[in-house]
């Protein structure tokens, strides 16, 4: 009831969706009363629809059974509600604090700008070389704050026809503290045993 299975209590697991899987999983761990709970990747392979629903029935249960959740995620945006983030790089603790003492020490304000004419988008960049860089028509400008803005607008402002100011983000603290490189590595073991399993391989000791 929980996690709105009941309809579906009669069905053999394999029927159900990855979204309802997935709160199955929620409902097992719960049996037996579990005080913290562990979420590994909870929401990987689901779409945006079941991630949320997902989300909804994990803050619910926090709040019914006072209930102590972790969870591991590569999803940065689903960590704004949580109480505090922990961000790993390379098995090593960069950072533990709450979400918004993160973007206050480690986030990236960022204005995105689209000029009203070209020479004035290529006067903008040179004006801001190094820390601005062209998307299409748009210009993003790393920014330091307030006082940031008001000097691009009060120097171009009559020759601007977009303006947005960007806040902080969680992507934008672990970009910062991790670099933007890509991590490519090989396919871990869990992912080799899940990929054999998939076509057919059976698993022997």
């Amino acid at each position: 009831h929980l996690v709105e299975l009941d309809e579906w209590r009669d069905s053999l697991v394999r029927t159900l969706s990855a979204g309802m899987k997935r709160r199955l999983e929620i409902a097992r761990a719960l049996v037996h009363d579990a005080r913290v709970l562990f979420l590994d990747e909870p929401t990987v392979g689901l779409d945006a629809q079941s991630r949320g629903r997902l989300w909804q029935h994990v803050q619910a249960l926090r709040r019914k059974r006072d209930l102590t959740v972790i969870v591991t995620t590569h999803y940065i945006e689903e960590m704004e509600s949580c109480d505090r983030v922990c961000i790993i790089d390379h098995g090593r603790i960069l950072t533990n604090d709450t979400p918004a003492a993160l973007k206050l020490a480690h986030g990236q304000q960022f204005i995105r700008v689209v000029a009203s004419d070209e020479p004035t988008a290529v006067e903008i960049v040179a004006a801001f070389s190094g820390l601005a860089h062209r998307k299409d028509v748009e210009i993003v400008i790393k920014s330091s704050g307030e006082a940031f803005a008001e000097m691009l607008l009060s120097r171009f402002g009559g020759r601007i026809k977009r303006f947005i100011v960007e806040d902080p983000t969680l992507e934008s603290v672990f970009l910062s503290l991790t670099g933007r490189e890509l991590r490519d590595a090989p396919a871990s073991a869990r992912e080799r045993t899940f990929q054999f399993g998939r076509r057919g391989g059976e698993h022997t000791r």
